[in-house]
Parts: structure tokens; C-alpha cells; sequence
């Protein structure tokens, strides 16, 4: 996949508005305030659309958030 192929790409269905197609940067902030990073295991699926809503790409993300500990 080039970036210049993605018009647009969601994660967990969240359609990011960061996007820059011509490029093919973005970025999501996974955080606990948000409701998207919890403790433990966090799943992300990130899916690549064409210009026709077209699924071109999908990706698993995964992030583990450990307990904060006190010292």
C-alpha cells in the first residue's frame, strides 16, 4: 500500500481527522481520559480506506498498560 492510495483510516471505528492522505502520516492518542487505554491489554484495529469507502489494509495494534505503582 502507498500512502497516496489511503484516503482516510479509522481505528476502532474512530475516524481520525489527523490523516494527511498525501503523505500518509497520522496520529492517535491512546490515553485513560479519552476511554481508549485501560489497565492490562488494549486492542487496536487499524483499517485503511480508499476514496470509495473501500477497506485497502488492516493492522492490529496492541498496547499493554501496565498498574501504576507507587514507591
Amino acid at each position: 500500500m502507498t500512502p497516496s492510495t489511503a484516503h482516510h483510516v479509522t481505528i476502532n471505528g474512530f475516524k481520525l481527522n489527523s490523516f494527511a492522505g498525501n503523505v500518509g502520516t497520522w496520529y492517535y492518542f491512546a490515553n485513560q481520559q479519552f476511554g481508549n487505554l485501560e489497565e492490562g491489554i488494549n486492542t487496536y484495529t487499524i483499517r485503511y480506506f480508499d476514496a470509495n469507502d473501500v477497506e485497502i489494509y488492516k493492522q492490529l495494534f496492541i498496547i499493554k498498560k501496565l498498574p501504576n505503582t507507587t514507591t
